[in-house]
Order: structure tokens, then sequence, then C-alpha cells
């Protein structure tokens, strides 16, 4: 297992969300379990139909705040992430949105700021999980909502491709499995909440296409001869009309305070 600061790996992984883009386009375009995952994570937000402040933390493209934003105008919302180039986009497409850049081991809010605070795909970059956790219930009054989510097909790719899989290390130290006993021991009551879907991706290329959004640091690196095997390999993983499918496992941790 690759060993390296996550904190310091998500600065650099997230400098320019340009390739990240175009990895997140592909999921609205081809996975199923969209629908459930927008649908689930605002119902876990705003279970009532409505919400007064409400917080992301760790918002990367900012899909989550741009939904909830659309579906109630009238909240309050806030979001942090430790990426400067996101918070500048952050700021310019939602302009009535507290954007803050700052590390979610010290969230620079009071006590019970917010009436929900959400974080999807982005604790296992916390040094100390359990201290963003803290965190996470310190700031919020009556909820908390975590996401996350599995690519097994993924996964098993960038196993083949790289020597060093950090990214793929570090995101497992909070996956859907592995972080249930950190929540319940920060949040004793929280439910856990599962969305199955798949991601049909019409041919090889658009795999490397999507694995190359989470990797462009290390095709940077290593130059076109890594981009070269990643295309070689691709194929072995394709289906005999050359669709590749990916298997997702999604979900939701929530816990009420």
């Amino acid at each position: 297992m690759s060993v390296l600061d996550p904190h310091e790996f998500a600065k650099k992984q997230f400098a320019s969300s340009v390739p990240f883009d175009a990895s997140i386009d592909i999921v609205a375009t081809y996975a199923t379990d969209v629908p459930m995952v927008v649908e689930g994570s605002i119902d876990a937000i705003a279970p009532q139909g409505e919400v007064g402040r409400f917080c992301e933390i760790g918002f990367g493209s900012g899909w989550l705040m741009a939904e909830f934003a659309r579906r109630f105008p009238k909240a309050r919302l806030f979001g942090l992430d430790l990426s400067e180039e996101f918070c500048e986009r952050a700021h310019a497409c939602l302009p009535t949105a507290a954007i803050a850049r700052g590390d979610m081991e010290a969230l620079p809010f009071r006590d019970r700021a917010f009436d929900c605070v959400a974080s999807c795909c982005a604790l296992y970059f916390a040094r100390d999980i359990g201290r963003a956790l803290s965190e996470l219930a310190r700031v919020s009054s009556h909820r908390v909502v975590i996401a996350h989510d599995n690519l097994r097909e993924l996964d098993e790719f960038s196993r083949q491709v790289l020597s060093e899989t950090t990214l793929e290390d570090i995101a497992s130290r909070f996956d859907l499995e592995a972080a249930w006993p950190l929540v319940k021991a920060e949040f004793p009551g929280a439910t856990r909440v599962d969305w199955r879907g798949s991601m049909r991706l019409p041919s090889a290329d658009h795999l490397v296409k999507y694995w190359s959004g989470f990797h462009h640091q290390e095709l940077a690196e290593q130059g076109s001869a890594l981009l070269e095997f990643a295309r070689r390999l691709a194929p072995s993983f394709a289906a005999a009309d050359g669709s590749v499918t990916i298997t997702r496992s999604s979900g939701a941790f929530i816990a009420d305070l």
C-alpha cells in the first residue's frame, strides 16, 4: 500500500479541476445510480423538504451544492474545500453561497452553525478521520450526512496500470465498509443507506478517459508511456461488444444529533 500524507495528496490532486471534470461528466452520462445518489442525498439532507443552513465539506466539483441551491433557493448555503480552484469556481457558479477554503479537521465555523452538514467522497483525505468526523458533529445542530462510493472495476484497472495506487489506497481508508465503525464511534445512532448501480461505458477508450481524470498527476509525471499502457490494458476489461461495465456501490451514513 502506498504511504503518503492524504492531505498533501488532495492538494496536489485537485490543483486543477479540468481532468476531474471529464470524469464527472462521464458519470453523469453513463451511471445508472446517479438519480438514486442525487435524490437520496437531497432527501437525507432535507427530509422534511426544507433546511435553513446547509454546509458541504469537501464539495469538489460542487454538484451537490448546485443541486441543493436549485431546490432550496431560500436556504443559506455554505461550502468548504481544500482546493483553491474548486473554491474559485464555486464562488463564480454559486454567487449566493458562502465559500471557504480550509481544512476539514479544523473547520472555521462556530459550534452548531448549520442545520445540516454533508460530505461526499472527501473524508478519506483527512489525516485524522476521527477528528474530521468530530468537526462535522461540532458544527451541525441537527444532522450529518456522509456519502461515499466504491468502483470495483475501476480500482482493479488502476491496480493493474499503476505500480503505486495512492488514490485507491487513500480512498480505502473510508470506503463504505471501513467507514461504518468510524461513523458509529462518533455517531452511535447513525443509519446507513445503500445505492447499487452500474456504469456501462461504450468503449475501452471511455474507461481510459474516465480513469485519466482521477490519475492525471501520475500521467503528467510518468509521461506518455503510462497512458499507452493504460490504453493497451483497457480492452481486457471490455465485454464482447466492446463496452466496459463498472460496478458502483454508493451509499450514505445519516446521523441525527
